[in-house]
């Protein structure tokens, strides 16, 4: 990786190629297509160019409310390059860390600490749900 792209969290705005769902009311997915380090807070992640992510996973009911790519988009992106990483590993504490790190960084994107706190619930919902199905430990 070559030097990579730095955001500051509330500036994330990568190149990024569109896929299109082939659902109806499928969910799009955004790859991105640089390498770039995004700065929340003291701590930085890097998102490696080809990494796949929805953005908020949202159902499509809730959409108008809360958009898949918004404001929040690189709190959406951290979050899930640390959920594949849990997936992959087995590792419900990883995904606990996820979860966790989410609200801060929505919070630190300028979300309201309500909307933060609802989407912190949806997304340790689908953490249980994952827990439930066996992909996480």
């Amino acid at each position: 990786m070559n030097n990579p792209k730095i955001y500051q969290i509330k500036e994330f705005s990568p190149k990024v190629t569109i896929i299109p769902s082939k659902r109806i009311l499928g969910r799009s997915k955004y790859r991105i297509d640089e390498d770039c380090t995004i700065i929340a807070g003291s701590e930085k992640h890097l998102i490696e160019s080809g990494f796949v992510t929805d953005g908020a996973t949202v159902p499509w009911l809730f959409r108008p409310i809360f958009p898949a790519v918004s404001k929040y988009f690189g709190a959406t992106t951290i979050h899930d390059k640390y959920t594949k990483l849990a997936a992959s590993s087995g590792r419900f504490v990883m995904q606990q860390y996820a979860d966790n790190q989410f609200y801060g960084d929505m919070v630190l994107c300028g979300t309201t600490r309500t909307r933060a706190r609802l989407m912190l619930w949806a997304v340790k919902l689908n953490s249980r749900y994952l827990l439930i199905r066996g992909v996480l430990k």
